[in-house]
């Protein structure tokens, strides 16, 4: 039966051996913008290790498109969150020092200096209008690895077979289309996913290679979901690629890129911590379909409960932030837990 229906049957670690060594590595949109959510430290790490890989990395028009128009409102998302945590903390110092001076006459700590040094930060830390490093890291990274955007009649085509597709729930991008037409007046920008998905697949068809996509997406129209346990890419998926392809498709999150990774190359533990946290800020099931910022209009003001200094630069945690919004390239607007190794991945038969 594996001949008859490869997409249910996993890899064998030979399988998925040749599959590291000789597929592309295209990636979403998210993983890039969430370049911005690590420390630094991290993101370094994050660089350093694609690079090992820089013959081979590529992302779809779509998805690079998607990183371009939401890269801003990911920066100011950070400089907000990491203003009210700062203002948090000075008034957190004001109680300290109330406390301490019923033990001490003279501070035992140079509080004052430490107050100037947060109020410092505050003034020094990027906005949206900074220099970006980040960003010159990435078009580095990513020169010459871009996908090849779809012309106008192309669009057209994706969008009427979307309409069929998401109908009858055929992933990719069928999960959310509802909530993304109550803020597009065209009912287009939800065939995003749906446009990344078929370049990937002229993209293996033309290069003849199979093709692993790495994502932090995390909703059921990207991965087979069984009992609220995420064990691999959607089977239609799997098919579909090697059907119009004849080569092997897999997914994987940042977190288990990582974990395969490091076997060869170094992967920091406060890596792996930072990216598995930030997956589950903001790209858990639940935080990706509620309060969506639109992307280029303001930045909420954030309460009290949402601030929270945390061991790397204080992020926003609305789903703007959280899950991109998709849409059609065409169009001018402002704007899952990794899969078990081989499970299902569509291997040639």
């Amino acid at each position: 039966m594996k001949k008859e229906f490869p997409e249910f049957y996993r890899l064998e670690k030979d399988e998925i051996t040749a599959l590291w060594e000789g597929c592309i590595f295209a990636f979403d949109a998210n993983v890039l913008l969430n370049l911005y959510r690590y420390s630094l430290d991290t993101s370094d790490n994050l660089i350093s290790i694609l690079k090992n890989f820089s013959d081979r990395i590529w992302i779809p028009h779509q998805f690079a498109l998607e990183y371009q128009r939401n890269r801003m409102v990911v920066i100011e998302g950070q400089r907000v969150k990491y203003l009210g945590s700062i203002k948090n903390i000075l008034g957190e110092l004001d109680v300290v020092e109330e406390l301490l001076g019923n033990y001490y006459g003279k501070m035992p700590f140079d509080l004052d200096k430490l107050r100037d040094e947060l109020k410092k930060s505050q003034e020094e830390y990027p906005g949206c209008t900074a220099e970006d490093k980040m960003r010159d890291e990435i078009d580095a990274l990513f020169k010459d690895k871009v996908g090849s955007p779809f012309d106008d009649k192309r669009l057209s085509v994706v969008v009427e077979e979307g309409k069929d597709r998401y109908q009858k729930e055929i992933p990719p991008g069928y999960c959310d289309a509802s909530e993304k037409d109550k803020k597009d007046p065209t009912k287009t920008k939800k065939y995003g996913d749906l446009i990344g998905w078929l370049q990937m697949i002229e993209k293996a068809k033309t290069e003849k290679k199979p093709l692993v996509f790495i994502t932090s997406e995390r909703k059921e129209d990207w991965w087979q979901i069984v009992k609220g346990k995420t064990v691999g890419p959607r089977h239609e998926l799997l098919k579909e690629f090697q059907k119009e392809t004849g080569e092997t498709f897999h997914m994987y999150d940042m977190k288990r890129f990582l974990d395969y990774a490091k076997e060869k190359y170094t992967v920091t533990k406060k890596t792996i911590d930072e990216v598995t946290k930030v997956d589950e800020v903001y790209n858990t099931i639940v935080a990706s379909e509620r309060g969506a910022v639109v992307v280029g209009g303001p930045i909420p003001e954030l309460s009290d409960n949402q601030v929270n200094l945390v061991d790397w630069p204080i992020t926003d945690i609305s789903s703007s932030m959280a899950d991109v919004e998709k849409e059609s390239p065409w169009l001018i607007v402002p704007e899952a837990e990794g899969g078990i190794d081989g499970l299902a991945t569509g291997g040639k038969v």
